[in-house]
């Protein structure tokens, strides 16, 4: 076997050496809730019009069966179960956040698929999320663009193929050569930073971020390595690296292996108490307390102003009236207007009805966005916004920094339990949701992950 290179062959041993026994207990707990939060926007992603298509088309593809995708009636392979469930983890927009990715969407549906083709053991799932978390996020910080570069190419799937790559062949039980060969297959495989085309705009795509090929690309590189596959080990290093191959404009290599095994980045994971892009939160929350603190009824709001950073101040973030689910996605002024109505969260945000009232898109048309000097200067670290909200008798002003469901503000383990029975109230029943809840708190114990797995049909 060709040498490895340096940073190939540190990150190849912490992956493959690790075990359960060396995570700390808030690491695991952190792990557990992506796990819970991953599962429950799974479910609710079978009801958007991205689920619905992807699982019936994906449905008929047939394959062994292996693993679970929630809402069909039979079992798929493993690579096309990781596909759907990513896909569908991601529908909403109501996945976890980590500057700037979805981490969980392409570590726990992949997981759980080869996890239940293989009848791992809790224990071993449990580890294999965390460090591919672990290792991912690093990945990910080390190549991060610069604000200039991100106007032009902007990918998150491009980088979140490791996370699968790594999951899986924690699970696969790959050896460090193989590792290593898995980590260079799927960075070579990995779909193209396309979210210039697919998000920003006039027009949102379902394809959105590519999670769904991320996923298929990182399970296949460590299916190929572990039966002899090779890539190329120097996958991160030098000018032609895959810091380049993403898009950025620079990598700094110290950062993937900054505090590896000592500092756990999965703690850090944010979770989203609204189904749209983390970006909008902090002006939800700050609209909120305006409007809770003071009574403001919305018929009185003559005008609102929210500074922003750059990107939430163009389309499709400041188109005022989406005509698809995927578009008020990622529209502030139309999820704001959802929150000045008291509109609940949840699927009525983006029927039909509410796309197409009056009063939602008169209210959008009295937001305005504004690039902020020092939120475009915290971003994307740290998200920031500032709120003022003028009646004609008064104005209100507020300011937001630590968003709910950051760790400074976060979202407790009762929070996402909420969020879970909020979202699967379609699909399960009470006694369903309650045995959910209970094998994921408990998740170490199982001795075969089909046990869980088997309580999505």
């Amino acid at each position: 076997m060709p040498s490895f290179s340096p940073i190939s062959k540190k990150l190849a041993e912490y992956i493959v050496t690790t075990s359960f026994k060396n995570l700390p207990v808030e690491a695991i707990e952190s792990a557990k809730m992506t796990i819970l939060d991953s599962i429950t926007c799974m479910i609710g992603g079978l009801f958007t019009p991205t689920g619905k298509i992807v699982t019936n088309v994906m449905s008929n593809e047939g394959g062994n069966s292996e693993s679970t995708i929630p809402g069909i009636g039979h079992k798929t392979n493993a690579l096309n179960a990781s596909l759907v469930n990513s896909i569908l983890a991601n529908a909403l927009d109501y996945d976890d956040y980590y500057p700037v990715s979805h981490p969980s969407a392409t570590i726990v549906p992949p997981g759980l698929a080869v996890s239940e083709a293989c009848k791992s053991n809790g224990k071993t799932f449990l580890t294999s999320v965390v460090v591919a978390n672990e290792v991912y996020l690093r990945i990910m910080r080390s190549i991060l663009a610069s604000k200039e570069q991100r106007k032009k190419i902007t990918g998150f799937g491009t980088h979140q193929t490791f996370g699968a790559a790594i999951v899986a062949g924690k699970i696969l039980n790959l050896d460090k050569e193989q590792m290593a060969y898995a980590l260079g297959i799927a960075g070579a495989n990995a779909p193209v930073p396309s979210c210039s085309k697919t998000v920003w705009g006039d027009s949102v795509t379902m394809v959105k971020n590519n999670y769904g090929m991320s996923s298929f690309a990182g399970v296949l590189a460590a299916k190929l390595a572990k039966s002899g596959f090779t890539g190329p080990l120097d996958i991160f290093e030098g000018e032609t690296g895959f810091w380049r191959m993403s898009g950025s404009d620079q990598f700094n290599p110290q950062e993937m292996t900054r505090g590896l095994g000592s500092d756990f980045m999965i703690t850090r994971i944010e979770f989203k108490p609204y189904p749209c892009c983390r970006w909008i939160h902090p002006s939800l929350d700050g609209v909120s307390k305006i409007m809770k603190e003071n009574s403001v009824k919305a018929g009185d709001i003559k005008k609102l102003e929210i500074r922003t950073h750059y990107l939430c101040t163009i389309p499709p973030f400041s188109n005022a009236h989406p005509r698809t689910f995927e578009e008020a996605l990622f529209s502030i002024k139309y999820v704001v207007s959802l929150i000045l109505l008291a509109i609940p969260r949840g699927p009525e945000w983006y029927e039909r009805k509410t796309l197409n009232d009056p009063n939602v898109s008169a209210l959008a048309d009295k937001v305005t966005l504004i690039e902020d000097e020092e939120v475009d200067s915290s971003f994307p670290a740290k998200l920031l916004s500032k709120i003022s909200l003028y009646t004609s008798e008064k104005s209100y002003n507020t300011r937001v920094d630590f968003p709910w469901g950051e760790p400074d503000n976060p979202m407790t383990k009762k929070d996402l339990e909420e969020k879970f029975r909020e979202v699967t109230s379609q699909f399960f029943m009470n006694s369903k949701r309650g045995q959910l809840l209970e094998m994921i708190q408990k998740v170490e114990k199982l001795d075969d992950m089909n046990k869980l797995t088997a309580l999505f049909h």
